[in-house]
C-alpha cells in the first residue's frame, strides 16, 4: 500500500512538472531577445567571417511545412540528417557514432540528434 501511494505521489509531482514546462517548448513563444550569428566556413587561413546577424524576433519566422519549398527540406535533410527517411524519428546509429567519436576524442566533437529529436 505504501509502495502505490509513493508511485502515485511520484507521477502526481513529474506531470505537473511536465505540464508547468510545456509552455517553455513552444517555438512560437520563444523568446527572441537571443542573437544569433551566422558565420562563414573558414578560408584557407582558417578566418571566417560574419555573415548576418539574426536580432529578436522579427529575424525569425515560424511557417507551416507545406509553405516551406521542396528543395530547402531536402538540402536540410542533406545537410543535418542524411537518413531521416530511414529511422523513426532516433538514430540509434548516428548516436553510437556520436558517441564513439566524443570517447575517442575525450570531448564532445559530434552530435548525435536528428531533426525529429531537435
Amino acid at each position: 500500500m505504501l509502495f502505490a501511494l509513493a508511485a502515485a505521489s511520484f507521477s502526481y509531482g513529474l506531470i505537473t512538472a511536465i505540464r508547468s514546462e510545456l509552455d517553455a517548448l513552444d517555438p512560437s513563444k520563444a523568446r527572441g531577445d537571443i542573437d544569433t550569428v551566422v558565420y562563414s566556413a573558414p578560408n584557407r587561413f582558417g578566418e571566417r567571417r560574419v555573415l548576418a546577424i539574426l536580432r529578436g524576433d522579427e529575424s525569425r519566422v515560424l511557417v507551416a511545412s507545406k509553405d516551406i519549398s521542396p528543395i530547402m527540406k531536402q538540402a536540410i535533410v542533406a545537410v543535418e540528417d542524411k537518413r531521416f527517411y530511414e529511422h523513426n524519428g532516433v538514430d540509434v546509429r548516428g548516436i553510437v557514432r556520436a558517441l564513439w567519436q566524443d570517447i575517442r576524442s575525450q570531448s564532445v566533437v559530434e552530435g548525435g540528434s536528428t531533426i525529429t529529436q531537435q
